[in-house]
């Protein structure tokens, strides 16, 4: 699980195509 989210949060941080929505339950949402 852990190495998902990292690659999950590295997208996000990158500002891929993907847009990543995070919420404080730690549920993400791509846009």
């Amino acid at each position: 699980m852990s190495g998902t989210l990292n690659k999950v949060m590295l997208i996000g941080h990158l500002g891929d195509d993907v847009k990543m929505h995070y919420f404080d339950g730690g549920g993400c949402v791509g846009r």
